[in-house]
């Protein structure tokens, strides 16, 4: 911390209370400073004769602030003094006498200086990248080899993306890559596309799938389909080693597995901590008494069971504004949405933006 008494050069503000030059300032400041050298109190001065009246109403002290807080000059002062040290500084905002009154316990800094320069590609750089991107879509149409193998000798960048609906914005992983969407659109599986320039990357993209059907063919959901029914023999399995229980901790018992405690559940969020989106849970919540154990409940990746400790008090009395703007901005979101959807279909609304956009 530190103590301040600040006289105002009024050259630079002309709002003081009097006018004295830059040279006048300096004199009183160095004669205020010999009054204190002389055993005059610092922070009577400061009251009755800082134009700084922040800090002149509590004796001048500014408090603790760390290194680099201040102007230059002022930090300056502030961190090359020693103890009880007066110092006279000059800053745009007027001449002060500074006072360190005490310091924290020196560390070791370092002043660093640098100099950047930002470095873009010339256009010879762009032209060679741009002769390898157009001679890979030959090597592709050709019958030198196939896309993968020619991105593995060549040691590319591939990105892949599926279900690319006609009106998808972007690539996944190519910011502003809606031309290729568009190219898409009109090209057929296994079509090879023209080079495309996205911000500092040329793209080639080739189309491996294309499904035109209603019906998604068996085979692309087949390890989906296996995933759901093993989670749904592991939840069978984990009911039946369960068995009959009337407690959690009966449960944490036969099972081997801890019990969360103290989490709350509101039936505005259907989401629950580390478990994510479970409405399973929250409506199992809602619907079992203080005090009981729940039936199992299957969620994504979890089996879970929940008591109930302790229920908030029915209030149907008092300001319920907030609960009332809240339920009135989720449904005007809903409806506008909802309605907009259904004027559209009922309109028989043929959407080919994707053609021109």
């Amino acid at each position: 911390p530190l103590q301040l008494l600040t006289l105002i050069n009024s050259e630079k503000y002309t709002k003081c209370l009097f006018e004295i030059t830059i040279d006048s300032a300096k004199s009183i400041i160095f004669d205020l400073k010999r009054q204190v050298e002389n055993g005059k109190d610092f922070g009577s001065l400061a009251q009755s004769r800082s134009d700084d009246k922040n800090s002149a109403i509590m004796g001048g002290e500014l408090g603790w602030f760390v290194e680099g807080a201040m102007l230059e000059q002022f930090n300056e002062a502030c961190f090359t003094s020693l103890r009880n040290e007066l110092k006279v500084v000059e800053t745009q905002y007027g001449v002060h006498l500074i006072q360190v009154m005490n310091k924290s316990r020196s560390i070791q800094k370092f002043k660093i200086a640098y100099v950047d320069r930002n470095i873009s590609a010339s256009t010879e750089t762009y032209n060679n990248y741009y002769t390898q991107a157009a001679q890979f879509v030959s090597s592709v149409n050709s019958d030198n080899g196939s896309f993968d193998t020619i991105v593995i000798k060549e040691n590319l960048v591939k990105r892949s993306d599926v279900k690319v609906v006609t009106n998808k914005e972007n690539i996944i992983g190519l910011p502003n890559s809606r031309s290729i969407v568009r190219w898409m659109n009109k090209a057929s599986q296994g079509d090879v596309s023209e080079v495309f320039e996205f911000d500092n990357s040329y793209v080639v993209a080739i189309i491996t799938k294309e499904n035109n059907s209603e019906y998604i063919p068996l085979s692309e959901v087949e390890n989906r389909v296996k995933q759901s029914l093993r989670s749904e023999k592991k939840y069978e399995k984990l009911v039946e080693r369960l068995g009959d229980y009337s407690s959690l901790e009966e449960i944490s018992e036969t099972m081997n597995i801890n019990i969360v405690r103290d989490k709350k559940a509101q039936m505005s969020l259907l989401s629950v901590d580390n478990l994510g989106y479970a409405p399973e849970l929250i409506g199992t919540i809602y619907a079992t008494e203080i005090g009981a154990v729940s039936d199992p409940i299957k969620l994504n990746n979890f089996l879970s069971v929940v008591s109930v400790v302790s229920q908030d008090a029915y209030r149907s009395e008092g300001d319920f504004t907030a609960e009332r703007n809240s339920l009135l901005e989720k449904i005007k979101n809903y409806t506008t949405t909802t309605s907009f959807k259904a004027l559209e279909t009922d309109a028989d609304v043929l959407d080919n933006r994707s053609e021109v956009y």
